[in-house]
């Protein structure tokens, strides 16, 4: 697995900004690329995101993850990511809108109701999807994004839902975040060697 470079999570930052809000599918799979790279959210915790999950709040995006570990929601959460909106994300509360707005045209043209804000629905959802609680969804997205921007992984490497992961971790410790800091971010146990491994 390839972790995934800053540039290209600026690059699909970009692209999300330029497109009409009636393309839904590229939008969506933009959008979960930077909110998985920004947040160094695992991929069984930002598919089921639901509406309610991301939330601006001020100066700040607010995400509240969930884990969920053979199908079942565990019962302890990790602690709400908040993003700035730093000159990097200023795009991003537009792009929320964006988001929404693009879901709900999807879902009137195929007659369907989306479900009400608040709802257990997937933040995701698109008419006809089957979103499931597991990485095959989110590898999906994450490589929908890159074809967007052309992005492709280095010789002999793959992206998959974990690069967003690893890219965002590795991109936050080139910038000087402390490895505490880091693992309290990434919701990596105290003391885990994995982050100074990988």
């Amino acid at each position: 697995m390839a972790p995934l470079p800053a540039r290209v999570a600026g690059e699909c930052l970009d692209a999300a900004a330029l497109l009409p809000r009636q393309q839904a599918p590229p939008l969506r799979a933009l959008l979960f690329l930077v909110l998985s790279f920004a947040t160094l959210i695992r991929a069984s915790s930002a598919v089921p995101l639901a509406w309610d999950d991301v939330v601006l709040k001020g100066a700040h995006v607010m995400v509240r993850p969930k884990v969920i570990k053979g199908g079942q929601l565990k019962a302890v959460l990790p602690k709400p990511k908040l993003l700035p909106i730093l000159d990097g994300l200023r795009a991003l509360p537009q792009l929320l809108n964006n988001w929404k707005h693009a879901q709900a045209v999807a879902f009137s043209a195929a007659r369907l109701t989306q479900p009400p804000p608040g709802a257990p629905s997937s933040f995701w959802l698109l008419p006809g999807d089957d979103v499931r609680y597991d990485s095959v969804v989110a590898t999906e997205w994450l490589q929908q994004a890159c074809a967007h921007v052309r992005a492709r992984p280095p010789m002999g490497g793959k992206f998959t839902s974990h690069s967003c992961r690893k890219g965002g971790a590795s991109a936050a410790f080139a910038v000087g975040v402390t490895l505490p800091d880091l693992c309290a971010l990434g919701d990596w146990a105290d003391g885990s060697g994995v982050p100074m491994k990988h």
